[in-house]
């Protein structure tokens, strides 16, 4: 879908280690399979951090959150960290 559809976009944000599919569980690597993806596309991913349930603003669990977050985007090679974290954001909402 991604190669046929310029306009689409993946947002990471509700994929974490509480949600199935998950990018990785709370300790583990970064999915293989969509590592490749990301870092084949690296501009048509956007990661934040997906809070919707009262549990999840409690600070140990935005801790956690955040703490897998940017351990996953640890993983990714610094230009598409930046990519996904950010910029891609930036470009799609026209912020600057």
């Amino acid at each position: 879908m991604l190669a046929r559809n310029s306009n689409l976009f993946v947002d990471l944000s509700g994929m974490h280690f509480q949600r199935k599919p998950a990018l990785a569980t709370e300790t583990g690597p970064l999915d293989p399979a969509w590592k490749a993806l990301i870092e084949k596309m690296p501009d048509r991913f956007l990661m934040g951090v997906d809070v919707w349930a009262p549990r999840l603003f409690e600070p140990a669990m935005l801790d956690r959150l955040m703490t897998w977050t940017r351990r996953i985007l640890g993983e990714l090679p610094p230009e598409v960290a930046e990519r996904v974290a950010h910029r891609n954001a930036t470009a799609l909402f026209r912020l600057e």
